[in-house]
């Protein structure tokens, strides 16, 4: 089971005006232009995975049990007041297939809209891998959708990232994260490492 532990968020520019692109874990293709509201790698709206193929070898791998940030962005603000839209993060098993059944919810985050959260927009959370009783490493795939419901805008945004899950040690303890919420205004040096195609892995924002 998937627990959420942590959930954060900040902005680098405000926009009057969804795409989604996600950071960390780093996601299926390119990920180019983000500094840009409206980059065409983050308009991304076939089921499943925005329509991009799995990474044959994935780039991470993390621990069975172990606590990860996923970062995110709305590359493109589609809030509507009458009916806002979500983030949905899920996680599902590259090896039993792509099928949406194979994917379990792990976080549904209200889309509030600016001015709180603009175009450009930043999320972060943290989950808890699922365990692995498999002594073997188990290719997974982390999906993240923006539902906009917005008549004026596609349905839903897509894009998935893919990471090894390998075993953790027998007897080894997991450190407790306590609940905790944040917003940080301004250019966070993030977005520094994007610019170099250097994307670093599990920061907190």
């Amino acid at each position: 089971m998937l627990l959420i532990l942590f959930v954060s968020s900040s902005f680098v520019v405000a926009m009057t005006t969804g795409h989604l692109c996600l950071i960390s874990p780093p996601q299926r293709g390119s990920m180019l232009g983000l500094n840009t509201a409206g980059s065409p790698d983050c308009l991304l709206t076939k089921a499943e995975c925005g329509g991009r193929l799995p990474v044959h070898e994935p780039p991470m791998g993390l621990e069975a049990g172990s606590n990860f940030t996923v970062t995110f962005q709305k590359n493109l603000d589609h809030w509507v007041k009458s009916s806002p839209g979500q983030f949905v993060v899920s996680i599902g098993n590259q090896e039993m297939g792509a099928d949406p059944t194979n994917f379990s919810t792990v976080a549904k985050i209200p889309d509030v809209g600016p001015p709180a959260e603009p175009s450009l927009h930043l999320y972060s959370l943290n989950i808890t891998l699922p365990k692995s009783d498999s002594s073997k490493p188990q290719h997974h795939v982390l999906q993240v959708q923006y539902v906009t419901k917005n008549p004026k805008a596609p349905p839903i945004f897509y894009q998935c990232a893919d990471f090894i899950v390998h075993s953790a040690p027998p007897h080894k303890k997991l450190s407790s994260v306590h609940h905790s919420h944040w917003r940080v205004k301004g250019q966070h040096p993030l977005w520094k490492s994007i610019a170099s195609n250097q994307i670093p892995q599990n920061q907190h924002l």
